[in-house]
């Protein structure tokens, strides 16, 4: 069907594409730019990159792994563009990496704004918490190592799943934690169900939220499966 068609189709090529040095994780402008104001509230050194997605793929997984493979950074955040942090999310967010050693993923909270369970907590001076993996690709930070040892994300899926998939993928076998930090607050759109660039393919006919939703549910039961076995 065509989501499998999508996950098949390559991104299109850096130099068809006509950018410039930069790349914007970009589904819509005026998000971005407002995902990109909060950024820079950080006091921790980063490098940002930015890739524009004109064409509108979907598929989320082909461009992380296109992203992170080119980075040379020991750490890496992925943020989605309807992501909009509250204060200075990074550096707390790199101090629980730094005190835990055996910490693979660091996420923040959304308040009411939450996509997981346990990011739907309000934000504060608490300690950090374990999670059992349910942790939303929205904002998320972890070792280039991890990502290098465990692969990439797994590109059969397109629009959902592959964060889950890929943070189950981590944790199954191997005693690394995922943890949310409540210092770090980063909102997530008007809440996850109206993601701007899930509307805008809506509109177009090219996406339906419910169908793909169960196409990545399916896909990561099977998956699992396929592990265990």
């Amino acid at each position: 069907g065509k989501i499998e068609q999508e996950a098949r189709r390559p991104l299109v090529s850096d130099d068809k594409r006509g950018e410039g040095s930069m790349r914007v994780i970009d589904n819509d402008r005026d998000w971005a730019m407002r995902s990109i104001a909060g950024i820079l509230k950080t006091k921790y050194p980063f490098k940002l990159t930015v890739y524009e997605n004109k064409l509108n793929s979907r598929n989320t997984s082909k461009i992380w792994n296109k992203l992170i493979s080119q980075s040379t950074c020991g750490y890496v955040c992925l943020i989605d563009s309807d992501a909009v942090p509250q204060n200075d999310f990074l550096t707390p967010m790199v101090d629980v990496m730094e005190r835990h050693l055996d910490a693979a993923v660091v996420g923040p909270v959304a308040g009411d704004k939450g996509v997981t369970t346990i990011q739907e907590m309000k934000p504060g001076e608490r300690p950090e918490m374990e999670t059992d993996g349910h942790i939303s690709g929205y904002c998320m930070l972890f070792r280039k190592s991890v990502f290098e040892a465990t692969g990439p994300f797994d590109e059969d899926y397109v629009f959902y799943g592959q964060d889950s998939d890929w943070v189950e993928r981590i944790q199954e076998g191997k005693k690394l934690k995922v943890l949310v930090c409540p210092r770090a607050h980063v909102t997530h759109g008007e809440h996850n169900d109206s993601s701007v660039s899930s509307k805008r393919l809506e509109e177009s006919g090219d996406f339906n939220r419910r169908v793909d939703a169960e196409y990545a549910q399916s896909l990561w039961h099977l998956k699992k499966e396929r592990r265990k076995s």
